[in-house]
């Protein structure tokens, strides 16, 4: 969903993490077209970008800000057009979304979350149900984007499993 969203629009507030995703695909399926994906200067750096040695900072200083000045505009029509097999391939292997919960399921999203999009948290809900899952609950924060949501994310995370830990000693 966040692929489709990104290349969709063309646009996406992070290239950091397109950076890193490109990378570690074209390293874990042996690609070899990181000069085919970005845009010169970027193809050749974003190996020295992601290995382990920059932090969040210098990778960012290196990178451009906006989506369509670093991914290549002709691999960006050839995802939209279903011709980017090996990636769609990687996309679906690597969904988190393949399976059936048994144990109960809270998620925290904000709905202007400008990294994840919202639609992945409802399809991923959509998903599971499918499946049969029953107990999964959403906690819209509205206006929160993925920095500002956070704090009630966690916040929120650590009630709802406090709860459990008091549920459980009652039943013990």
């Amino acid at each position: 969903g966040t692929a489709d969203s990104i290349f969709i629009n063309k646009e996406y507030s992070t290239p950091l993490y397109i950076g890193f995703l490109f990378t570690a695909y074209n390293n874990i399926y042996n690609w070899n077209k990181l000069d085919y994906i970005f845009k010169s200067p970027y193809s050749s750096r974003v190996t020295t970008l992601f290995n382990g040695s920059k932090t969040w900072n210098e990778i960012t200083a290196q990178l451009p800000n906006t989506f369509e000045e670093f991914v290549k505009a002709d691999f960006i029509e050839s995802y939209l057009n279903g011709f980017e097999e090996d990636l769609i391939s990687a996309l679906n292997e690597n969904t988190l979304l393949n399976w059936k919960p048994i144990a109960p399921i809270h998620f925290f999203h904000g709905d202007a979350d400008d990294v994840v999009p919202y639609e992945n948290v409802l399809d991923a809900i959509n998903s599971f149900e499918s499946k049969g899952t029953t107990n999964i609950h959403l906690t819209t924060i509205r206006g929160g984007t993925h920095q500002t949501a956070g704090q009630a994310a966690i916040i929120g995370a650590i009630e709802w499993i406090n709860a459990f830990q008091e549920t459980v000693a009652l039943l013990n």
